[in-house]
């Protein structure tokens, strides 16, 4: 099997036994790219995923880094700086990627220099919260910008923002969008600088098939709410950073001069802020200007009875084709890429309560 040109980026931090999974998974595959894991696990668990290195290197090509003083925006950068195939993509450790969507997303970049990133449909794996619960999965959104120029292709992602590091780029392109993570100090904006890099450099495809699984468990690590975000002391410096950074990238790709930049980013991020916030207070308090369905959602969400009977009037209503039961079925297109990860994903439910991330 010739060996594919990709490398996959997994940061950890002391969770072996989500780390042991992937691998596991990943091996089951036959997956024949590179996998570079960062680890800034405390002493015994870099110990334990040495050893799991051991074990699964003999099936997979592992490229395996010590980062014990690095944060996780860090940690991604120093396995971009180290990274020496022609294409990589992130993953969480928790997060598994389907090879045959990642060979699909390959090859369309190879073809279509304009684009930046491509990645293939995503499904969202949630874990039940309580033990006698069942499996859950749906749909996971992320961007598809096909605008011709840097500045309309970063409005179009400020105003539905989703987040790009689970599409395949070209290393040099992470290496870009990484450029400037350890000038920030804030998480959200550790995400949003490189994302928002990623539509200045080029459009993002979505090929259809399936790429990417994200498992939703409650050791998983989760963004502030907007509101707690922007009260944060250190919010100003690093939205400074941020805007300052990206303003630059921005006079560079669409050849504009330092005030027309600005106001692009002012604008971008002004949307982007109106938008999460305007959607949260909607989802939690049921305030603003509601459409219908977002009404009904609220209301729903108000009345336990409601909300459990809400899934099986929408399954009646639209048959899901990312529902557990659908991807389950021999007739449904991604039955064949999804049952290597079904099967690893519901041996058991995550344990490890630690974030797979360090304050920054």
């Amino acid at each position: 099997m010739n060996q594919m040109p990709l490398t996959i980026l997994i940061p950890t931090l002391n969770r072996p036994s989500i780390l042991a999974k992937a691998l596991r998974y990943y091996a089951s595959t036959g997956f024949s790219g590179t996998i570079a894991i960062g680890d800034s696990s405390r002493p015994e668990g870099m110990r334990e995923n040495q050893t799991l290195v051991r074990e699964f290197g003999k099936d997979l090509q592992i490229d395996y880094h010590e980062c014990p003083l690095l944060n996780d925006s860090s940690c991604l950068q120093h396995l971009i700086a180290t990274t020496k195939t022609t294409y990589a993509v992130f993953s969480g450790d928790d997060d598994l990627l389907v090879p045959k969507g990642l060979q699909r997303c390959v090859d369309f970049l190879n073809g279509h220099p304009d684009y930046s990133a491509a990645h293939g449909v995503a499904v969202q794996f949630v874990y039940p919260a309580l033990p006698e619960g069942e499996f859950r999965t749906g749909f996971y959104p992320q961007p598809v910008l096909e605008a011709e120029t840097p500045g309309e292709r970063l409005q179009a992602l400020c105003q539905t923002y989703r987040v790009s590091l689970f599409s395949v780029h070209r290393i040099e392109t992470w290496k870009q969008m990484y450029a400037h993570v350890t000038e920030l100090t804030d998480r959200s904006f550790c995400e949003i600088l490189p994302v928002c890099l990623s539509a200045v450099y080029g459009k993002i495809k979505q090929v259809d098939y399936l790429s990417l699984i994200r498992q939703h468990h409650e050791g998983r690590f989760a963004l502030p709410d907007y509101y707690d975000w922007i009260s944060r002391p250190s919010w100003p410096q690093n939205q400074a950073v941020f805007s300052r950074r990206l303003a630059e990238h921005l006079i560079r790709q669409e050849k504009i001069d330092e005030e027309k930049a600005q106001a692009m980013v002012k604008k971008a991020f002004g949307t982007h802020l109106s938008s999460q916030m305007t959607h949260q207070l909607q989802r939690d308090y049921g305030i603003g200007p509601l459409p219908t369905k977002a009404k009904i959602k609220y209301a729903v969400k108000q009345n336990r009875i409601l909300e459990r009977l809400l899934p099986l009037w929408r399954s009646w209503q639209n048959p899901n084709p990312f529902s557990l039961e659908a991807l389950l079925s021999p007739r449904s297109a991604h039955y064949e890429d999804f049952q290597p990860a079904f099967r690893v994903l519901a041996e058991s439910k995550p344990t490890a309560k630690t974030s797979n991330t360090k304050d920054n």
